[in-house]
């Protein structure tokens, strides 16, 4: 089984050069990407990540702007806002365009500060699982129905 690929789209270089440290310490690939335009490009070569990681504030496209553009070309990708203000406006706006979850920036990489983004990222992997396993059984049950039953007998 192949590492789950996360994707840190985050104009904070400090903060996702860290966050791919602690991610591929956990058996994740994590890639780096400046900017969300950087990621979406990536993703339109066929660089699909697993579950991806933007921040809310980015020099380039928005993290809102990000999201959206995300959720409309892979409405079933895993995408988890980053930011570094708790704004109820802010979280209540990524849900509704599609993020999985919400997670706060930690200010100090602590352990307990590490668990809820570390806790979004396997939830959003476990949900990226389930969902690619219901579509391949909807695949299968559609194959099944349309192959034929074998010959049928005429009266």
């Amino acid at each position: 089984m192949k590492a789950p690929f996360v994707a840190i789209a985050d104009d904070d270089a400090a903060f996702a050069n860290y966050l791919k440290t602690f991610l591929d310490a956990r058996g994740y690939l994590a890639r780096v990407y400046n900017h969300g335009e950087d990621l979406l490009a990536a993703a339109r070569l066929g660089e699909l990540p697993d579950v991806v990681l933007p921040g809310r504030h980015d020099a380039g496209m928005d993290g809102m702007a990000t999201l959206r553009s995300l959720k409309t070309a892979y409405p079933d990708l895993q995408v988890i806002m980053l930011s570094g203000r708790d704004s109820a406006q802010t979280i209540v706006e990524a849900l509704s365009l599609g993020a999985v979850n919400y997670v706060v920036k930690p200010t100090i990489p602590t352990a307990s500060a590490r668990s809820p983004l570390e806790n979004a990222i396997k939830q959003a992997i476990e949900k990226r699982q389930l969902v690619s396993e219901v579509t391949e059984l909807r695949r299968q049950v559609n194959d099944d129905q349309r192959a034929p039953s074998g010959p049928t007998a005429t009266p």
